[in-house]
């Protein structure tokens, strides 16, 4: 009934509340509700506290030894590694949520709202994990959690290359199918009544562990965004260290059979790939659909994807133990994140993400990235070092615009909101000025810095950058300080 409210809510306020009441409306109704929420809260306390005074004063009423009473209702103590699993059952799904997140926001769609979405899958999975008749779905939901785990750390390496709308469809069905898979076993593991305040209190903490390491731990350590597939390959290992360790199923009568003619006994594959069809089946139905957008898409990302594809797939066909699954998962991982990207000029990591630098000296050609989105691009060549590239080519729109300023507003004042490479620079004229508004440190320093490009230093008068949030910079700038405004913020 809690997470019910809390979807409600959450749905509820961008297509109820917020529309339809104002902000300082909003405030006072949310003032009225926490102070009502307070006073509910203190008089279930002290309803509570007198019912437990009563029992007690009754257990001395009735017995000569109310403490013997009282220790016949005492339940078994709750060990650390049990704490652990809670923990670990509760972190990974509200890491994932906050990781999925960050994966579409970050690297497939800068859209307002978008991060309703998961948290709203993640809420309904504690609705299935934790109702009597929606946990009739978690041991679906174990079953497919390997197949779907692997799907998920498929495209970690090509995201940029694929088609968006099946990806991100992937990634939310890949969030609802783990968080309620882990949140089911771990309803599954809830102690007696009288420590259920232990238990929800090791679960709050875990989905504070969980989105602190997303938020806060992961940008600050490491130099990518690791801790995606480090999330992935915990959610195997939470389900292989909560498997309730029941034999493999029969492998197939064929592999079953084999004999050894050194000792005349047959070979038992069963512990190794028994259970294969409803491990790969799911899988490779879901592959041959995200194969069929990559071919209609023409996708750079098909031949990369066949492989991992493949890849994925033996991984689950030998997977019947669920901690082999865990460990070939997190050295899928590994490889996939650490060993083979692309090596960078740069590559740091900020709040707003990772940016890196790469140069392909075959294409003559230096790339900046974010995530896996191109963020601007110039050619070595200092033939061309001063020519605009991507979208922003004089033959497109960006091109007319400045053409139209070039000849009307020769002496113009430019604004730019978002950097980049700082690519638009390459259309100032002599006369004009440019000041760019970012927001991100790590752009501005390599932006600024000539071994990388040279865009800014190339300008025939250097550009001015301004760093913070646009929003708020520009309401400091004076009207009519400038005569174009170039909105280019992802």
């Amino acid at each position: 009934l809690s997470n019910a409210a809390s979807l409600g809510a959450l749905l509820g306020y961008p297509l109820l509340i917020g529309p339809n009441i104002g902000l300082s409306g909003q405030l006072t109704l949310w003032t009225v509700g926490f102070a009502l929420l307070a006073i509910v809260l203190g008089g279930a306390a002290t309803v509570a506290w007198r019912a437990s005074r009563a029992r007690l004063d009754l257990a001395i009423a009735s017995s000569d030894d109310p403490q013997r009473d009282l220790a016949d209702e005492a339940v078994v103590p709750i060990g650390w590694a049990r704490r652990a699993r809670w923990l670990l059952l509760a972190a990974v799904p509200a890491g994932l949520l906050a990781a999925v997140t960050n994966f579409i926001a970050v690297d497939l769609i800068a859209a307002p709202l978008l991060w309703i979405v998961p948290l709203a899958l993640y809420l309904a999975s504690f609705i299935v994990a934790f109702s009597a008749r929606g946990r009739r779905l978690v041991p679906w939901a174990v079953r497919l959690a390997p197949a779907v785990i692997t799907l998920l750390w498929v495209p970690i390496g090509s995201a940029g290359g694929w088609p968006l709308i099946p990806l991100v469809l992937l990634e939310w069905g890949g969030l609802a199918l783990i968080a309620t898979a882990l949140h089911g076993r771990l309803a599954m593991d809830r102690p007696p009544s009288r420590q259920l305040t232990e238990f929800y209190l090791v679960q709050s903490i875990g989905g504070v562990t969980g989105g602190a390491f997303v938020a806060i731990v992961a940008p600050s350590i490491f130099p990518g965004v690791w801790e995606y597939p480090i999330l992935l390959a915990g959610a195997m290992a939470a389900l292989a260290l909560t498997s309730p360790g029941r034999p493999a199923a029969t492998s197939t009568p064929a592999m079953a059979s084999t004999p050894d003619r050194r000792t005349g006994r047959r070979l038992n594959f069963g512990p190794i790939v028994g259970g294969a069809l409803g491990r790969v089946g799911p899988y490779l139905l879901v592959s041959a659909v995200l194969i069929a957008f990559l071919v209609a898409d023409q996708s750079i990302a098909l031949g990369v994807a066949l492989r991992w594809f493949g890849f994925g797939a033996l991984i689950l066909f030998f997977g019947a133990q669920p901690r082999f699954l865990a460990v070939a998962t997190a050295l899928a991982l590994a490889i996939a994140t650490v060993v083979i990207p692309v090596p960078a000029l740069v590559r740091d990591r900020s709040f707003f993400g990772v940016t890196a630098v790469i140069r392909s000296p075959e294409a003559k050609i230096t790339v900046l990235m974010n995530g896996t989105t191109v963020h601007g691009t110039q050619s070595t060549d200092t033939q061309f070092s001063r020519r605009p590239t991507t979208y922003y080519a004089r033959s497109g729109p960006l091109g007319d615009v400045f053409a139209w300023v070039d000849e009307a507003r020769p002496t113009a004042s430019i604004a730019i909101v978002g950097l980049g490479a700082g690519t638009i620079a390459a259309y100032e004229q002599p006369g004009q000025s440019m000041t760019f508004f970012e927001i991100d440190p790590l752009v501005v320093r390599v932006a600024s810095d000539p071994r990388y490009f040279t865009y800014l230093s190339g300008a025939p008068s250097p550009p001015t950058i301004v760093l913070g949030d646009a929003r708020l910079s520009l309401r400091g700038v004076p009207a009519g300080s400038f005569d174009v405004l170039v909105l280019d913020a992802f």
